[in-house]
């Protein structure tokens, strides 16, 4: 019988071993937010986020700057981590959704069955 231990984005039990992950999946709402001030500000996502972006230039509102440094911080952060299939899994449609990763689910299947 495989020891249990808890996914640390979740706190759900797991049985799959350590991975290297950040310290946080990719966040919907923040995800969200990024694509509505480009859209409200008519720039495109990569000159508010990404290597290119110069936020010198933006004139970002105080507490959104603090928001896309906390999350740079927690996706940047990387080590090793039990991480559960669930979260696995929501964090690879969220990355193929924001960063285009995915052109069909040929990824995606490959990832479920591994982790079955």
């Amino acid at each position: 019988m495989k020891k249990l231990n808890n996914c640390a984005w979740c706190q759900q039990e797991t049985d799959l071993p350590m991975v290297y992950a950040a310290d946080s999946p990719l966040l919907r709402w923040i995800e969200e937010k990024i694509d509505a001030y480009c859209y409200l500000n008519k720039i495109d996502r990569s000159e508010l986020w990404g290597d290119n972006s110069d936020w010198g230039k933006l004139q970002l509102p105080e507490g959104f700057e603090a928001e896309l440094l906390t999350y740079d911080a927690l996706l940047s952060t990387v080590t090793r981590k039990h991480i559960c299939k669930h979260c696995l899994i929501e964090d690879h449609l969220l990355w193929s959704k924001f960063y285009g990763g995915m052109d069909d689910n040929t990824d995606l299947e490959f990832i479920i069955d591994e982790l079955k």
